[in-house]
């Protein structure tokens, strides 16, 4: 949708402003809007400017009175598709603005030294750019004030602020606008919180963390639920979402597996579940005595409130939080210290900002010793380690007679590799195929395009594309490694999985990782693989490493084997989380302080 010479793109921000830029002279104009919201405004010159105010499952439609008096015209819409997917300004002297909606940033360019981001003005740091969540069909848009990413310059920020955000949720939470500052919070980390600038340098919203203390207060307050007697053995699980595949998932069945007297809630907060996009068949094969209850579709502060009562009638002995970093309704139905369960925070508090991270009613436990040490300095809290665990299905029995690599294996889903950048993975299997003779083996999910688009790739360089064996998913990935013909383990790249690589070890595959040179300083962890020397670093390495390997082969099988018997294995998982339940209570001198349980 072009906008004419002369016209004017108007953002209101989270603070009330309204920051106008006039496509004509290139000026940027802030003032007051006499409103708080988020949103895209676009001014005509001779109509109103006009806002989308977008809320859960819906929007307002709030328009300037055209006197210039700055009152607002509301009205209901239905839909939010009105907010196009790209906007192109055009000034009358020349130049060209473009929008668009691409990753996380709102990327723009302007001819006359102007760039609106990441810096579109000395005031403000980043034009952020708040992605569709659970509810929203649009993007909101917001800018945020310079003073707020220090972490940008710094190589570890443990503690991050929002300032012009944060003073807005404030003022909603003391006017019991709990919905809106939910909201607000859950686009805040989503935006945010994989952004380079924080991505492993930044754990901790500690303002954000203190406002859903407040909402948890004021909650409990409302509701006055009945809490029922804690009963012994009796394990309630809340995560945000459950997956086929994946580490965070199977931590869960593990959790739920230890325990007679399990339930878990699902908080469905992306709205995946509810909106038919997640097949669950896989949950009642896996857990068939669990009892799983998913929420419903709510807005945020209904499903904090559901939670609480839930919690409240269930009764149980402990409570264990994965959650993921931007959602809110665990911290909000869970925070206060009013509330009498033990509640035991496993996600996240390892490489990225996360909601809730700071609560003091919570046991945190961290999965490496590493996180668990650098939680415990930087805060000066206890905190429990708690290592990954496997049931052992036994190792592969014939790398004893491997005397070179003819295929390889890797696993994960797209969130683990790039398509694009430095690290492409169709130049990784490209690699991989050019170096031994046989077969590049995947587990995991990936879109039908990319797996096309690596096909393609092979077959652009005269490498046989049914080479690339795509698997996809598969209920066991260890039944999976021990069936396949395979001699090495590839973990993903650029994103490592920590569990897959275990299970690899376990089934006796000698694991060759990713050592990434530009990792940040949270994500420099080197726990999960016996041999931290077979590493790579680029395509060029990978390629080398591959053709060098052969001959050692079967010590490092066994190596892999035994670090996973002593380090991973399951027999001891039940007994761990048993006494992580028995002791876990607010922080006090008595927890034991970054020790395996």
């Amino acid at each position: 949708m072009p906008l004419l010479a002369g016209s004017t793109l108007s953002i209101y921000t989270s603070s009330g402003s309204l920051v106008s830029f006039d496509a004509e002279t290139g000026r940027i104009m802030h003032r007051p809007a006499g409103v708080a919201s988020n949103g895209l405004g676009l001014d005509r010159g001779e109509g109103a400017a006009c806002l989308l105010d977008v809320q859960p499952f819906g929007a307002r439609r709030l328009e300037v009175e055209p006197d210039g008096s700055d009152r607002l015209r509301v009205s209901p819409t239905s839909t939010l598709h009105e907010v196009t997917r790209s906007l192109e300004v055009v000034p009358a002297a020349g130049g060209r603005v473009t929008l668009r909606w691409a990753g996380t940033f709102l990327t723009a360019d302007l001819a006359g030294g102007i760039t609106l981001a990441p810096t579109p003005h000395p005031e403000f740091s980043s034009f952020w750019l708040l992605q569709p969540g659970p509810a929203f069909e649009a993007p909101v848009f917001l800018l945020q004030r310079a003073d707020c990413i220090e972490a940008a310059v710094n190589d570890f920020l443990p503690n991050l602020g929002f300032p012009q955000i944060e003073h807005l949720i404030d003022r909603l939470v003391s006017v019991g606008l709990y919905g809106s500052a939910l909201n607000l919070m859950f686009h805040i980390i989503d935006s945010n919180y994989f952004l380079p600038p924080f991505h492993g340098r930044s754990l901790f919203v500690p303002e954000l963390d203190r406002q859903l203390l407040r909402i948890s207060d004021a909650l409990l307050r409302d509701i006055r639920p009945d809490f029922r007697p804690a009963m012994p053995g009796r394990r309630l699980i809340i995560a945000s979402e459950l997956y086929m595949s994946g580490g965070h998932s199977r931590v869960i069945e593990d959790l739920a597996r230890s325990s007679l007297k399990t339930k878990i809630i699902v908080t469905d907060c992306f709205g995946n579940v509810a909106a038919g996009r997640f097949g669950l068949g896989f949950l009642t094969q896996r857990l068939p005595d669990v009892e799983i209850v998913f929420m419903k579709r709510a807005t945020l502060e209904h499903k904090a409130r559901a939670l609480l009562t839930a919690v409240a009638q269930h009764g149980p002995a402990e409570i264990f939080l994965l959650g993921h970093h931007q959602d809110p309704t665990l911290p909000a139905a869970l925070a206060s210290e009013d509330i009498p369960y033990r509640r035991i925070f496993l996600h996240h508090t390892d490489n990225n900002i996360c909601l809730g991270a700071t609560s003091r009613t919570f046991v945190f436990v961290n999965f490496t010793k590493y996180h668990a040490e650098v939680v415990s300095a930087v805060r000066g809290i206890k905190t429990c380690y708690l290592p990954l665990c496997v049931d052992d299905l036994g190792p592969k029995p014939n790398f004893e007679r491997v005397d070179r690599i003819r295929s390889t294996v890797t696993s994960g889903g797209q969130d683990k590799y790039s398509r694009s950048g430095t690290l492409p993975y169709a130049d990784v299997v490209r690699t991989i195929l050019s170096a031994i003779p046989g077969d590049h083996f995947h587990i995991g999910p990936l879109p039908t395009d990319w797996v096309d688009e690596i096909r393609r790739a092979l077959d652009e360089a005269e490498i046989d594309s049914g080479r690339f064996r795509y698997l996809g998913v598969v209920p066991s990935l260890w039944r999976a490694l021990l069936d396949i013909d395979a001699q090495l383990y590839i973990a993903s790249a650029p994103n490592g999985g920590a569990r897959a690589s275990i299970e690899a070890q376990g089934a006796g595959y000698p694991v060759l990782f990713y050592a990434n040179p530009t990792n940040p300083v949270l994500m420099q962890v080197d726990e999960f693989n016996a041999d931290t020397s077979l590493s790579w670093k680029d395509t060029g390495e990978l390629g080398q490493s591959l053709l060098a390997m052969g001959e050692d082969i079967p010590s490092q099988s066994r190596r892999a084997r035994r670090f996973y018997e002593e380090s991973f294995s399951g027999e001891a998982f039940a007994e761990n989380v048993r006494r992580l339940g028995a002791t876990a209570g607010p922080m006090n001198e008595d927890f034991d302080d970054r020790k395996s349980i």
